[in-house]
């Protein structure tokens, strides 16, 4: 666990800024300290850092103890180390933490805009930042070089479309009722290189996000959809209400067609001539809204790449392939169907293409394929052990480099389990590596499990191997850790997807109650056990917690997917107990329910052993308790770094069976 924490370390920065060959540095672990080596592998800055980020504007954040600082390529301090958490140099400054608050800095490590407390995200290239009001949780935009407002927080919805310098607000009816959950809501663009309005007050319900410089947006009187530009000029007006844009958030005109839906009949009839699916049909139309073409034989078509063609999927029940069609809605002769194709990060076919090639599956084989159709089957045969999961196949392009991890049931091994791999044009096929691969700059790819770590060239040359330390360490960490108090009704293992992996997670329910010593048994109990280590994840040591049921009754605990509502809390000396862990939560119904444990039985589950530069007295505390206050476990000392008092790490859904996120 303590070697995978330090790599997640390594990996929260962006990787693209292209680094020169001579000046390109890579983090590296040893010993669980941090160092760099250059491009041909050999080590340039010792290991001594708790943690490290890859380099970005020549330099890179490292972590010394608790706090961070930077250092340029010579391994030199650029800016001393006093931060919470620092991230990378972007157009020369960078978000810095110090007790939690953010701010700007230079190189020089000189305060170059300081937030009045609330956290805020940057825009792109500009000299923006979006900060959310706490009390009502609207956004609103300031420029941090004058500090000046440029969007107020009095919108019902920000949205920011940071690469086309645009925004767009929602707003609801001057003089509506606040109270009102579905008041008559207006649209606006913005400009944010400009700082100012590009749209009419009250003109437009809607406005997708702008791309190639486009954007459609549905006129408030009904009257028809716009198109129009980034100064807000209506490049044409689809006024048939039997021809329109297709509504998706993002509009294109890639390969100079747009998207339109085209009906037989009105779709506003009430009651409809035609049952919906049945009156609706895709196709596309040129920017002067001429219709190119519309088809029932596809749905789901996706935009048209440079080569005149667009992926579509049949709408033949007995056919439900992908093909490639062309300009005139004809599929390619000869190219046969595929089950699922992936591009970029998403699977949503509406997202459109991003790169001239594209990965596909037909059957049991994931083929390359470019944006004809042609393609070479030998690129990955996925393992007949392998039961796999076709909606979690990722696929990422860096640059021309294919980055591609999936999740799948080892049927020898009886174990859920991740693969990855990358696909590089000086090669003709894929080799499957037992875990995920990342993008690391300069072109190279990073491959690391729990035993070794590996920095390839993108034509698969090994140019840094190392054997990770496996011994069992306390967890020295800069961010506040989630839930590990999985519980179960039943003496028996409890494995859920990825979610629980290892012994040290699984809970033990025992008859009896062997332990009278340590705690009041006459009531329900929380005892840290600090006098033995117990092992924690992969690599960390831990100690035993035990949640005693000593009533004379079975109590009912709240928990999300059997995680109970416990995490620790530290008194760093002035009486004031604060969170250190924290809950991530489900949006699925499904994630919550009671699990009973009798009377007189006991819960053992391993908290983290923390190690940092600040020695508190922590706790752990239990809530959501049916009919009870929340129960306090006895005081321990540890101690924690900074940024475990208020950074959180974002977690993102891995899909349907992992409803849990950060809002």
């Amino acid at each position: 666990m303590r070697v995978l924490l330090s790599l997640c370390a390594l990996l929260f920065l962006s990787t693209a800024v292209e680094a020169q060959a001579d000046d390109l540095r890579l983090p590296v672990l040893k010993a669980g300290k941090t160092g760099f080596i250059d491009s041909q592998g050999k080590l340039v800055v010792d290991f001594q850092y708790a943690s490290g980020s890859f380099f970005t504007e020549g330099l890179a954040a490292v972590r010394k103890g608790g706090l961070y600082g930077y250092i340029d390529t010579n391994g030199s301090v650029a800016i001393d180390f006093k931060y919470d958490y620092a991230e990378p140099f972007k157009s020369g400054l960078a978000k810095v933490y110090m007790d939690g608050k953010p701010r700007l800095v230079d190189r020089q490590g000189k305060v170059h805009y300081r937030s009045n407390g609330n956290d805020f995200k940057r825009i792109g290239d500009l000299p923006l930042a979006i900060h959310r009001n706490d009390r009502t949780y609207k956004e609103y935009i300031i420029d941090h070089n004058t500090g000046d407002l440029v969007l107020d927080s009095i919108y019902k919805h920000l949205y920011v479309d940071a690469e086309a310098g645009m925004a767009r607000v929602s707003y609801a009816t001057p003089g509506s009722d606040p109270d009102d959950y579905n008041p008559t809501v207006f649209c606006r663009a913005f400009d944010l290189r400009n700082c100012n309005w590009v749209t009419p007050d009250g003109q437009y319900w809607t406005i997708s996000a702008f791309s190639n410089g486009l954007a459609s947006a549905r006129r408030a009187d009904e009257t028809g959809v716009d198109i129009i530009d980034q100064t807000g000029r209506i490049v044409h007006t689809f006024s048939d209400i039997l021809l329109q844009p297709t509504q998706y958030d993002a509009l294109t005109f890639a390969g100079g067609l747009l998207p339109v839906n085209v009906y037989h009949f009105d779709p506003r009839l009430d009651p409809p001539k035609l049952p919906y699916a049945q009156n609706q049909r895709e196709g596309f139309a040129d920017t002067s809204g001429q219709l190119a073409f519309a088809t029932a034989d596809y749905d789901e078509i996706t935009n048209f790449f440079p080569s005149g063609t667009a992926l579509a999927e049949s709408t033949n029940r007995d056919d439900r392939h992908r093909y490639l069609i062309d300009k005139t809605g004809r599929r390619l002769n000869g190219i046969p169907g595929f089950d699922e194709v992936y591009y970029h990060q998403y699977r949503d076919l509406d997202q459109g293409f991003v790169a001239d090639r594209m990965v596909a599956r037909r059957n049991d084989t994931l083929l390359l394929i470019d944006d004809r159709g042609q393609y070479d089957d030998r690129f990955v045969v996925l393992p007949k052990t392998f039961k796999y999961f076709p909606d979690n196949i990722h696929v990422e392009w860096n640059g021309a480099i294919a980055l591609i991890s999936f999740d799948y049931y080892d049927e020898q091994t009886s174990d859920y389990k991740v693969a990855g791999g990358w696909w590089h044009p000086a090669s003709s096929f894929i080799t499957l590596l037992p875990g995920p691969v990342h993008a690391a700059p300069g072109g190279f790819l990073l491959y690391s499990s729990a035993t070794d770590e590996y920095y390839y060239t993108p034509e698969g040359e090994v140019i840094w191997h190392a054997v990770l330390d496996q011994t069992a360490q306390p967890v020295d960490v800069d961010y506040m850790m989630s839930g590990y108090g999985y519980v179960n009704e039943k003496a028996k293992t409890y494995r859920y997807r990825d979610r629980v992996r290892d012994s040290s997670l699984l809970p033990r329910m025992n008859e009896g109650l062997p332990l009278p010593q340590l705690v009041n048994t006459n009531d329900l109990s929380i005892y840290v056990d600090v006098s033995t280590t117990a092992p924690f994840r992969d690599y960390s040591l831990g100690h035993s917690v035990y949640l005693i049921n000593g009533t004379s009754d079975t109590l009912a605990f709240n928990t999300q997917d059997q995680r109970l509502y416990l995490t620790a809390e530290v008194d760093t000396g002035d009486g004031d107990w604060r969170p250190i862990e924290h809950l991530v939560s489900s949006w699925c119904g499904n994630s919550y329910y009671e699990v009973a444990l009798p009377n007189n039985h006991y819960w053992q589950v391993t908290m983290p052993q923390y190690r940092g530069s600040i020695p508190v007295d922590i706790r752990l505390r239990l809530r959501n308790v049916e009919g009870r206050e929340d129960i306090v476990s006895n005081t321990v000392r540890m101690s924690i770094n900074p940024g475990q008092l208020w950074r959180k790490r974002t977690h993102y859904s891995g899909g349907l069976m992992d409803a849990y996120g950060e809002w």
